[in-house]
């Protein structure tokens, strides 16, 4: 297990067809399915725990659809530097100090270049500690879930 407490969780969200609860869990045995074994993270020594995904430093954030032709609005490279960037929530005006090597500041840094927005809500941070990203540029995030963008 790394020593670094900072860097951003990867969350997995899994199809919800698979469990009598529809709800889009990725778990263990999702982990064993979809992950070669060299990239499993054994907190027991004997199954692979989806929980164990961190990440401290971003050097690409690539975003690839399934539907067709991608709408690119950003080809090119970004160079993070130390530090820190503002955001504020739209959900709740709320602002926050994240740190600019995360996948969120890669982001922002992709949005600063390529002159596009986004927001994110903080809804799961007082829970969870987490910001979460709704939309990007015109692509909203979609409640009922029929849609799909990242």
């Amino acid at each position: 297990m790394p020593d670094y407490y900072e860097g951003m969780r990867i969350i997995s969200f899994a199809d919800n067809s698979t469990n009598p609860w529809g709800w889009h869990v990725f778990g263990n045995w999702d982990m064993h399915e979809c992950l070669a074994p060299k990239y499993w993270h054994n907190y027991s020594g004997i199954w692979p725990s989806s929980s164990g995904l961190s990440v401290k430093h971003v050097s690409e954030l690539l975003i690839y659809s399934m539907e067709g032709a991608s709408d690119v609005f950003f080809d090119n490279s970004v160079t993070l530097t130390e530090g820190y960037f503002s955001l504020t929530a739209y959900n709740s005006g709320t602002g926050y100090s994240v740190n600019n090597l995360t996948p969120l500041g890669a982001l922002d840094a992709a949005a600063t270049a390529g002159a596009f927005g986004y927001n994110v809500t903080d809804k799961k941070y007082q829970s969870m500690g987490i910001l979460m990203l709704d939309d990007i540029r015109d692509y909203k995030y979609n409640k009922s879930g029929s849609d799909k963008w990242a």
